[in-house]
């Protein structure tokens, strides 16, 4: 059941969202093909109720965020357990969603995200390639089709990122999907528990890391 409380004005956004996750995405166009030129690469769809008890997907998704850690604001070592309540987590939102992106053969290779949305904004996160089997642009396209449901489904105004400055790969992703960099800023590394966490610094310090604020407005929208 996709949990209630939603503020009033966010309730038609908030109801086609628990529609994707419960519908499997099919009132949305999802799953939906991932094409180069009209051959068919690859497929994405959001993540559903099946996944949560999915052992195989979870312990995937598991050691995709170990593999890549230092590319996360938040860094500790992921769990089975702690897997399962994330995709609870989002699952049960009704402020973000998870699509999980397959190859031509069908393989898992990704995840893309967004979380906070509304009607004024949305930030893309969770943006992950954890195979490199497949077509190399897959992320890519998976990242656009999420873009073009944002704008165009849910028709919200505005996409936002936040990326380390040395993840050149992710930059380059938001760049080519029309984003750009609007600021930079310095985050701090904070312990938290048996991790750590990064957040917004003042200035400048010897355990900072420099990061992209990246935007983009909907086109289809007047500002």
């Amino acid at each position: 059941m996709i949990e209630h409380g939603t503020p009033t004005g966010n309730a038609p956004l908030a109801r086609r969202i628990a529609e994707l996750k419960t519908q499997g995405g099919a009132a949305a166009g999802f799953p939906r093909d991932l094409a180069i030129r009209g051959k068919t690469v690859g497929v994405m769809r959001p993540v559903g109720l099946a996944d949560l008890g999915d052992e195989r997907l979870v312990a995937r998704l598991r050691q995709w965020r170990n593999r890549n850690s230092a590319v996360f604001f938040t860094q500790f070592e992921a769990t089975m357990e702690g897997t399962q309540r994330w995709l609870a987590d989002i699952f049960h939102s009704t402020d973000r969603v998870l699509f999980l992106v397959f190859d031509e053969s069908g393989g898992a290779v990704g995840q893309c995200g967004a979380r906070n949305i509304t009607p004024e904004a949305a930030e893309c996160d969770a943006l992950l390639r954890g195979e490199q089997h497949g077509h190399p642009f897959l992320m890519t396209l998976a990242e656009r089709a999420m873009v073009e449901w944002l704008f165009d489904a849910l028709r919200v105004r505005r996409l936002y990122a936040q990326v380390f400055a040395d993840n050149f790969a992710a930059i380059r992703l938001f760049l080519g999907l029309g984003m750009t960099v609007a600021r930079w800023e310095w985050f701090t590394r904070r312990p938290e528990g048996t991790g750590v966490r990064y957040v917004a610094a003042g200035a400048e310090s010897s355990d900072c890391r420099k990061v992209a604020w990246l935007e983009m407005a909907n086109p289809l929208r007047a500002p």
